[in-house]
Order: structure tokens, then sequence, then C-alpha cells
């Protein structure tokens, strides 16, 4: 394994105390109530670590995956979001829940498409301006293009 640099090691430091204090308040603020109501003053606590370990999962699981498979990925993956999105919108689809249809339920488990959708949004766009390079100064040929995907998508 490779040395990392100053700069990774300080990030993941910044990152690690910041998930643990979210740990911290996540258990301070809800003990008392999962406790009242669900016999048990860690199920939020463990709720969450659960959800640490997923994304900590996925993650790794990203990080893995060759860039040229990202780059080339990227259009399909943006569409294939924006697509769930639009899909809250549609009756059957979309869940209401504290007043807003911005959720999928599959298998059981409640889904935000539109935050899947933030990350392969800023993919696409890292695609869009990797492809056009040589056009980075032509208001037409770069930004346009970049701000109708942008208004789309908002």
């Amino acid at each position: 394994m490779t040395r990392l640099r100053g700069d990774t090691r300080i990030l993941l430091l910044i990152a690690s105390v910041l998930t643990v204090i979210g740990f911290v308040f996540v258990y301070s603020s809800s003990s008392v109530y999962a406790l009242e109501r669900l016999g048990s003053p860690h199920y939020f606590l463990l709720r969450q670590l659960a959800f640490f370990g997923v994304s900590l999962l996925g993650f790794f699981a990203f990080a893995a995956t060759p860039l040229k498979f990202i780059k080339r990925a990227a259009p399909v993956t943006f569409l294939l979001s924006l697509g769930g999105t639009v899909l809250t919108l549609l009756p059957g689809f979309g869940v209401k829940m504290h007043g807003a249809n911005r959720w999928i339920r599959i298998a059981g488990m409640s889904l935000q498409p539109s935050e899947v959708l933030k990350l392969f949004l800023f993919l696409y766009l890292a695609f869009l301006f990797t492809r056009k390079q040589k056009h980075l100064t032509s208001l037409w040929h770069t930004y346009i293009p970049f701000l109708l995907v942008l208004g789309v998508t908002c």
C-alpha cells in the first residue's frame, strides 16, 4: 500500500473526527427517546453505524472502480438518476413523506433519488468538461450546454 500524503492524512483525520462527533450527537440526542419508544437506548446509534458501514463499502467500491469505467458510465448513470428523480413525480412511484413526493420505496427501504442525482450530476459535468477541453473558452460550446444540463436537473 502506498503511503498517504500529508494532506490526505489530514483530510482523513478531519472526516474521522467529524464522524465520531456525529455518532456522539446521534446517541446523545436520541438515546432517551429510543429507550422510551423502542426499548433500547442504542437503537439509533446502531442504525447510524449500519448506514456508516454500508457507505464505507460504497466508498471503497467506488474508489476501486477504474477511472476509465467511471468516465464511460457518467452519461448513463446521470440519465438513470435523472429518470429516478422524475419517477417520484408519477403517481404510484413517488412516496409522500413530510409533505413532499421526493422519495421512492424499493424493497422496504426509502430512497431519495435526488441525492444520487447530485453525485452523478457532478460526474457527468466533469465528463462534459473533459470532452470539451478544446472549447473551454467558448461560451456556446461549453458553458451553454453546462447550464442546460444544470437547469434541466434543477
